[in-house]
């Protein structure tokens, strides 16, 4: 879903092609994956979407249900479409 969301809200994105999730590209879709897979701690998934300066997260379809446990209060909406999720994180700061 990376790929389709500058193009379809105007919005930068952490993880889509490697063209466009520069530096580290591999590292950012590692690091992406483990967090959607829920092979974090609550506490590095915490530090980790902190470290991106995400706003919100898109998990699709295939990601399990995780991210509310791992987050917590971090997560301050949550929008469903079907299957898939946005969750809005708080801003840093």
């Amino acid at each position: 879903l990376g790929l389709i969301v500058p193009a379809e809200t105007g919005r930068r994105t952490y993880v889509g092609g490697c063209l466009w999730s520069e530096p580290h590209c591999v590292d950012r879709i590692v690091n992406t994956r483990d967090l959607f897979l829920g092979s974090l701690s609550a506490a590095n998934a915490q530090a980790y979407v902190r470290s991106t300066g995400a706003r919100f997260l898109v998990k699709d379809c295939y990601s399990p249900e995780v991210l509310t446990k791992l987050l917590g209060s971090m997560i301050i909406d949550t929008k469903h479409f079907g299957c898939a999720s946005v969750y809005q994180v708080r801003a840093q700061g």
